[in-house]
This record gives structure tokens, sequence and C-alpha cells, in this order.
């Protein structure tokens, strides 16, 4: 399942967490609770908000939406802005972060992330 749920989340996306020493941790409360909160923010129009519906939509959207059917994890994401991304995370705001956010040595002092696939 761990396996899935990183190669799930994101067609040119990546899946980061707080810390890799918390990634365990973090998938563990996940599974056990069935439930993932994913900061969000906009980016290229990967991720937005539809003006009409009020409704996330985008490429990683859909790809989140794929994880939860496959998965049945039951997902909430939240919106936040570019620079609140990696602050939100490790504040608790949410469980992980999906996005375009390229993987620096300088970010991977703060966050765990998945490998990088699709289009990237």
């Amino acid at each position: 399942m761990r396996k899935l749920l990183g190669a799930v989340t994101g067609a040119v996306a990546l899946l980061a967490v707080s810390a890799a020493a918390q990634a365990g941790e973090t998938f563990d409360r996940i599974m056990s609770s069935n439930k993932m909160t994913v900061g969000v923010a906009p980016w290229n129009g990967f991720v937005a908000k539809n003006p009409s519906s009020g409704e996330f939509e985008g490429l990683i959207v859909d790809d989140i939406a794929m994880l939860t059917e496959l998965t049945g994890i039951e997902v909430e994401l939240v919106n936040t802005t570019w620079s609140g991304l990696i602050a939100g995370l490790q504040a608790g705001k949410w469980d992980v972060i999906m996005t375009g956010m390229g993987a620096t040595p300088e970010r991977a002092k703060a966050v765990a992330f998945t490998e990088a696939w699709g289009l990237l």
C-alpha cells in the first residue's frame, strides 16, 4: 500500500511529508484513520479552483481522485498559497503536499519527497 500511495499521487507532482523521520508516522496515521489532508496551491493549471463551482480541478486533482478511488482513503484538499505549502505541512495543517514543487536540497531539509514522475 505504501508504494501505491507514493506511485499514484500525481502525474506531474511530488508527494511531500513533513520530514523523512516522520514519513512512516504520517503514513501509519493516514492508514489507520483512512483519511488524509492534502495541502494544494494554485499551480500552472495543474491545481486550480473553479470560479463557478468553487471546486478544485486540474491534473493533480484528478490524480488525487484516482488515489481516493484506488485506496479508499478519504482525501480533504486544503487550499493555500505556494509560500504556505511547506510551513503548513510543518505546522500539521495537512498530512502531505501534492504539487509540482522541485525537490531541491534546501527543501529536502524540511520535507521528504517521493520520486518525481509523469511529465517532469
